[in-house]
């Protein structure tokens, strides 16, 4: 173990960390130098600031830890770990120039900021402190795992993807505040909310989910797909979008729009819909003990969507329309300012629950043939039936 607190000046030099850890606690600029960390070895780098030319290169098999101010402009290819704690590690030189960030990115603090239009291609990767933030300027990807404990997920533009490929995971374990912004999420494999703390993925800034495989919400506490500021986020559901395991409430602030052969697959607990919740060809299966919240929706099923299961429908306020199958077998609450319609095609199910309470709102219900419901109680609002 070496520690250099002096001012390092590099100039057209190359330096080989071969063992054990070097740890450059003063300032350090690299002019057309070479950094070479062998496997096994560690550069950290502490205190002052380190700049690297465009025509330097940090390099090797080994591994670099950051905890202050690294500007890299030149040609990053570490194929160890990258591990950042705090300051800020910048990739701000030219297309090509970071050609590896390690087989692990691991971040307990300050900030990773690839600006270079590079795609980020991670091993594995941690997100592990509220005071991380990622900033991607091109496509990002992991090939083993990527866990997000906390801290920020942000693109420059919000066309840039998260890519989740076919058998991968990205798991979330919020265990304090974890945001994602300005980024489009695409989901070919699996997103696992897990874990049994803080409850709540902040996404903000027009953020885009394009869900094809599995995005399964299971934590334990009262979770919270929350929007916080900036355009209104979205999620593109063609796969499944389920709550599970847990039977606490789901709070969904962000606009679902369910297409072509997805389900949005209520197993337990209550699920809130604040915003929008449209579906195209899409199926709704809400299981025995599990609630359907409307509250501020605005919920469009078209005559090819389904909603069934063995559980209720509550709407306490917004509008809700139904077209195709309904096939509700538990509870169903019209409550408040809510303004619901069924519009029945012949041949369509029309199954209203065990029990339907109107209390207020206004329900529409037109049918070619039969209703079902084994008990109707209004106490209020109105009723509207048409059989044409």
């Amino acid at each position: 173990t070496s520690t250099i607190s002096v001012m390092m000046e590099n100039t057209n030099t190359y330096v080989s960390v071969l063992s054990g850890t070097v740890y450059m606690s003063d300032s350090s600029r690299w002019a057309s130098s070479i950094d070479s960390v062998a496997s096994g070895a560690t550069v950290s780098m502490d205190n002052g600031s380190h700049n690297f030319d465009a025509n330097s290169k940090l390099i090797g098999a080994g591994n670099v830890i950051v905890t202050t101010t690294v500007n890299m402009s030149g040609t990053y290819n570490i194929t160890g770990t990258t591990t950042a704690s705090s300051g800020a590690l910048l990739f701000n030189g030219t297309t090509g120039s970071l050609l590896n960030i390690g087989s692990t990115l691991a971040m307990s603090g300050g900030s990773v900021q690839v600006l270079t239009g590079d795609s980020l291609i991670l091993g594995s990767a941690t997100l592990n402190s509220t005071s991380s933030t990622l900033l991607v300027k091109a496509p990002i990807r992991f090939t083993t795992s990527f866990t997000m404990n906390q801290g920020v997920l942000r693109a420059t533009d919000s066309t840039i993807k998260l890519l989740i490929g076919s058998g991968q995971t990205l798991t979330l374990n919020p265990t304090s505040t974890l945001r994602w912004q300005k980024i489009t999420v695409e989901n070919n494999g699996t997103i696992d909310w897990t874990g049994g703390g803080t409850a709540t993925l902040t996404v903000d800034s027009g953020l885009v989910i394009n869900n094809y495989g599995l995005f399964d919400c299971k934590i334990a506490s009262s979770p919270s797909l929350d929007h916080n500021q900036g355009a209104l986020s979205r999620l593109n559901n063609y796969g499944i979008f389920r709550r599970s395991v847990n039977a606490t409430n789901f709070t969904v602030d962000a606009d679902i729009y369910s297409y072509s052969g997805s389900t949005v697959d209520l197993q337990t607990g209550v699920t809130y819909f604040y915003r929008s919740l449209i579906t195209t060809d899409a199926d709704v299966t809400i299981a025995s003990g599990a609630t359907l919240y409307f509250t501020g929706t605005s919920a469009a099923f078209d005559a090819n969507s389904s909603i069934s299961g063995a559980g209720n429908v509550t709407i306490s306020s917004g509008t809700a329309t139904f077209t195709g199958d309904v096939n509700i077998k538990g509870v169903s609450y019209f409550l408040s300012s809510s303004s619901m319609t069924f519009n029945a095609s012949a041949g369509k199910l029309l199954t209203l629950g065990d029990s339907v309470s109107i209390a207020s709102g206004t329900i529409n219900i037109m049918s070619p043939q039969s209703i079902t419901m084994r008990s109707l109680r209004q106490s209020g609002g109105t009723l509207n039936l048409t059989m044409n």
